[in-house]
């Protein structure tokens, strides 16, 4: 995975550019005052053994070239991954997750009812936790058949996400901010009066939801939105770009759907 993560710091590199070239663009992407879009120093083949050799584990091989050719922690998904080995919450790594004493914790649907679940939901064994964003928490599954995804613990919400693998949520993740920059721009094309086929046919603008009964349109990365006359005609462009891009659902994907949740 060499390759995958040095293209993936190269992307970040070229992102954080853009951000500090573009008018407001520290305003642009949720969490960019976090972490700037700038990486920790990448982390040495003994430093991660040393880590290993402590906690009686070996690191998924996804999260291990990361720390290898992208880097020790910074940017990422809301407030950035945590720096390794500082920051990052080790539980008894030792130990398999086993969430078999939750019987009711049912991840088919790519998420979970905890709230009623008996028992913490949180720094269990088995996990790193690896970053946050107000009251949920970002965990990597160390061992067990959860081994290299991610596990998203939202406790305001009573929610447990399984997230995806790291490699493919973080990608996903970077992805997702270029395409709401793109969408950004799209939306400025837009104009009231221009006709719902005309919309549809704008490339970059991706329609995540369509209310027939408030008649209106909601954008997939940025949020934006359109309300449209009785003939499917613009009246009103509600742009959301002072909300940032990535400031809810892009974190939480659904490897059973195909899709982001929230």
């Amino acid at each position: 995975m060499k390759k995958f993560w040095l293209e993936i710091r190269q992307q970040i590199t070229e992102l954080r550019e853009l951000l500090f070239q573009t008018e407001g663009g520290d305003k642009l992407v949720w969490g960019f005052n976090s972490h700037r879009f700038e990486m920790h120093p990448v982390v040495s083949e003994e430093e991660i053994r040393l880590f290993e050799v402590k906690h009686n584990t070996r690191l998924p091989e996804n999260y291990r070239t990361f720390l290898q050719y992208c880097g020790a922690g910074g940017a990422g998904p809301q407030s950035g991954i945590d720096r390794f080995p500082e920051a990052v919450w080790p539980g008894d790594l030792s130990k398999p997750l086993d969430l078999s004493f939750y019987p009711n914790l049912d991840f088919s649907e790519g998420y979970a009812e905890t709230e009623n679940v008996d028992g913490p939901l949180f720094d269990l064994d088995g996990m790193l936790g690896i970053g946050h964003v107000g009251q949920a928490d970002y965990y990597l599954v160390v061992s067990g058949t959860l081994c290299g995804n991610v596990l998203t613990w939202d406790r305001w919400n009573g929610l447990g996400f399984l997230s995806g693998r790291y490699d493919r949520w973080y990608k996903q993740w970077l992805e997702c901010i270029y395409l709401g920059l793109k969408e950004n721009e799209a939306m400025d094309k837009l104009q009231v009066g221009m006709n719902l086929s005309e919309i549809l046919n704008i490339p970059s603008l991706s329609v995540e939801k369509h209310f027939s009964n408030k008649n209106s349109l909601i954008y997939k990365y940025n949020k934006g939105m359109v309300e449209l006359d009785s003939e499917n005609n613009i009246c009103r462009i509600s742009s959301r770009k002072s909300y940032p891009i990535g400031e809810q659902g892009f974190t939480v994907w659904s490897e059973s759907q195909g899709k982001y949740l929230g």
